[in-house]
């Protein structure tokens, strides 16, 4: 068990971890539940157990995710609602720091943001927002298709830059948001895959609807 990283400092708020595929681990820890300080951090826990900041001044780390080809690190800021990259150096070290994709708008609620980023079985890349409002989403965000809040989205990062739509996603070529994978969702910040579904844990309180979803073809 990880309580402080190599230097002694406290790690504060780890949430979410990807394998560097060299035996080690990447974690986001998102710092105190507040919008501010700006203190959240991406570490690296190595094969040998050293574990040791790799990045900083993240804004809410809140997931993370390798790249198939190990190459780019794609990180979480919830709080500023979008997703960064970082380039993977051969020694596990990360450069690099870009703007991948912004999800939400600054004028946006309260927990309309981004939380949880994972490669899919079918080789894209899902991220997940919140609606932003409160028990039973009274303003309907998580039904309306034409924002992404309340929503899975599902993106082919595959050789594209930054990416391209799955041309099986169900909006495309209708009204809708192009992005968008699954909809209706309250707050599906836990998910994980097992084989061909997806498993999410989403709802107002502690009590929260599980759902079970094909993540290969549409969903809606």
């Amino acid at each position: 068990v990880w309580d402080q990283d190599a230097s002694g400092a406290p790690l504060v708020g780890p949430n979410d971890a990807t394998l560097d595929g060299n035996g080690g681990v990447y974690v986001t820890a998102s710092g105190p539940w507040e919008s501010g300080p700006i203190v959240g951090k991406v570490y690296h826990l190595a094969a040998d157990s050293a574990l040791t900041p790799v990045a900083d001044d993240l804004h809410y780390a809140n997931g993370i995710q390798l790249s198939a080809d190990g190459k780019l690190l794609y990180v979480n800021e919830s709080e500023a609602g979008h997703v960064i990259t970082f380039a993977v150096r051969d020694d596990g070290n990360l450069a690099e720091r870009r703007l991948f994709v912004r999800l939400t708008a600054l004028e946006e609620p309260v927990g309309a943001y981004p939380d949880g980023i994972k490669l899919g079985p079918d080789g894209n890349l899902y991220l997940s927002l919140g609606d932003g409002g409160s028990g039973n989403d009274p303003s309907g965000r998580a039904r309306d298709v034409n924002t992404l809040l309340g929503k899975m989205i599902r993106i082919d990062v595959d050789g594209a830059q930054p990416y391209v739509i799955p041309a099986d996603n169900p909006y495309v070529g209708r009204s809708g948001r192009d992005e968008i994978w699954a909809s209706g969702l309250r707050n599906p910040f836990r998910w994980s895959f097992d084989g061909d579904l997806m498993f999410i844990g989403e709802g107002p309180g502690a009590e929260e609807d599980k759902q079970g979803l094909p993540c290969v073809g549409r969903a809606g």
